[in-house]
C-alpha cells in the first residue's frame, strides 16, 4: 500500500513512533512538515509538542525562542479594540 508522505495520519504516525523510539529528530522533522503543510490553523497541541522535543533534545535556545513565539501565535486573549 502506498502512502502520500504529507498525508497527516501517515505524518502522526511516524511522529508517534519516532517519539518513542527516541529518532527525536525525525519526530522534529515530520512535526515541522505537519505544522507547515497544513491548510487549518495551527494547533497549539503541535507547537507543544514541538516544544518537548526540542527541551529533550537540549536545544535550549531553541526552546527559549519558540516559547517566545508562543505569545505571539496564541495569545491569551485578543486585544481589545
Amino acid at each position: 500500500m502506498y502512502v502520500e508522505k504529507n498525508d497527516r495520519v501517515w505524518l502522526l504516525y511516524l511522529v508517534s513512533w519516532s517519539f518513542y523510539s527516541n529518532l527525536n529528530i525525525h519526530c522534529l522533522q515530520a512535526l515541522n512538515e505537519m505544522i507547515q503543510d497544513n491548510g487549518d490553523p495551527p494547533k497549539k497541541k503541535l507547537y507543544e509538542l514541538k516544544l518537548s522535543l526540542l527541551d529533550e533534545i537540549g536545544w535550549d535556545h531553541l526552546t527559549t525562542h519558540e516559547k517566545e513565539w508562543m505569545h505571539v501565535r496564541f495569545p491569551p486573549s485578543l486585544p481589545l479594540f
